[in-house]
């Protein structure tokens, strides 16, 4: 059934990204590989945000996920990048990805320095644009929480990932023309957990590291201070709905983490509805842009 292969193949895709690259490796040397056009990587001698791309020329080739690493002005961030490049997550991802979707121009995948804690999809380059501040962020968090080296890196790479698969959301709305009814923040959120319920554990990372990063922030904020005109939901809105469909994805399974996460009883009874309805809705709009030959290995 193409639906449940689709976000399956891009969920396994994670886990055995993480396993292949990160897991099984005894120790990464932070030696930073020279990244070549061959193996489908770029260099940006500068992330120029008013170049527009000509759409027309790209849709004639079609296109697909690139990884590229804009150059360092602090060196403080290059432990980072090493690590990206010498584990090639993020390269084996996209090969994954490119095995999925069937896009009409290319997408651009940027680790850049952005002076803020941040990630964004820039529509006039056709990138998303991974800021080393935001990784740097995920990991102080988790330091704060993992008993381990290895559960320090999960959790880092959990936040990281779930915050990817946002900005990708937000690409494919774009590249794909996708419709939206609703706020697009949301709707991004809910690929995002659609896509780490299909993760296995480190899904669940995914998924919790930035819940409890949007619960603390929240109930630390000042409500003077609050940007309730903002695009995105209230951090403790957006707390509340990652755990709701995270449950909601499999009642039984996370029964608990929806008891600790304190998710109200009238709430999660509709989670799981609320869960389906939202994995068919997104399953309906990217459904066409899937491979065929895709959907038929599975």
């Amino acid at each position: 059934m193409i639906q449940k292969n689709f976000y399956k193949n891009i969920g396994l895709g994670l886990s055995l990204s993480f396993l292949f690259n990160f897991g099984l490796t005894p120790e990464l040397t932070l030696k930073a590989q020279e990244v070549k056009s061959s193996q489908g990587n770029f260099r940006l001698e500068k992330l120029d945000q008013a170049q527009k791309i000509d759409r027309s020329q790209l849709y004639a080739r079609g296109g697909q996920f690139k990884v590229g690493y804009a150059p360092l002005e602090n060196q403080k961030y290059q432990p980072i990048e090493e690590v990206l490049i010498e584990s090639q997550f993020f390269e084996t991802l996209a090969a994954t990805l490119n095995q999925v979707f069937i896009l009409p121009s290319d997408i651009n995948i940027v680790f850049a320095e952005c002076g803020e804690i941040n990630a964004f999809y820039s529509p006039d380059n056709q990138a998303i644009i991974m800021c080393y501040e935001l990784i740097e962020d995920f990991a102080i968090f988790s330091a704060q929480y993992a008993a381990t080296d290895e559960e320090w890196i999960k959790s880092t790479l959990g936040g990281t990932m779930y915050v990817f698969v946002h900005e990708l959301g937000h690409a494919l709305i774009h590249v794909l023309e996708l419709p939206v009814v609703g706020r697009e923040e949301d709707a991004v959120d809910q690929l995002a957990v659609i896509i780490a319920s299909e993760a296995g554990e480190f899904g669940e990372l995914m998924a919790i590291v930035p819940a409890t990063q949007y619960q603390l922030r929240g109930s630390q904020a000042d409500a003077r201070n609050v940007p309730y005109w903002d695009e995105h939901s209230l951090d403790l809105q957006r707390y509340y709905q990652i755990i709701c469909l995270f449950y909601g994805s499999n009642p039984s399974k996370y029964r608990t983490l929806a008891t600790l996460a304190q998710l109200p009883g009238d709430r999660a009874q509709k989670c799981p509805a609320e869960y389906q309805k939202l994995y068919a809705n997104w399953t309906q709009l990217l459904q066409p842009h899937v491979r065929v030959d895709f959907s038929s290995q599975y």
